[in-house]
């Protein structure tokens, strides 16, 4: 079953600078990504929504969904702010969910492996 993330995100709602929208759970990123998404359908748009749909289904965890949401947010340059939730949660189970998201975020920019 679908929980609140550890992280709200906080991003522009259409792409219109001032109108803000709080992303705090799998649902509301899968609403988000079929209601007002306002980038392109790319590979990453698609493998979110893919993740959304598993993680509400309980075949994926919520936070692998949250990253690739992520992930499909940044690639689509959708101005996005990150704030911490108040939770009971590890503090070293939030700073490793922190690098691993940093982590992904730069794996995707950085250029293929070059051909031995």
């Amino acid at each position: 079953m679908a929980q609140s993330w550890q992280n709200t995100i906080t991003i522009e709602l259409n792409g219109q600078a001032h109108a803000y929208t709080r992303i705090q759970s799998t649902e509301e990123a899968a609403h988000y990504l079929l209601d007002h998404w306002p980038g392109q359908r790319t590979p990453a748009y698609c493998a979110a929504i893919r993740s959304c749909t598993k993680a509400l289904k309980g075949e994926m965890s919520d936070a692998a969904a949250y990253l690739l949401f992520i992930t499909a947010v940044q690639e689509a340059q959708v101005a996005l702010v990150m704030g911490r939730r108040l939770i009971d949660a590890d503090s070293f189970e939030q700073d490793m969910q922190q690098v691993l998201a940093e982590s992904v975020l730069e794996d995707l920019h950085a250029p293929p492996f070059a051909q031995l």
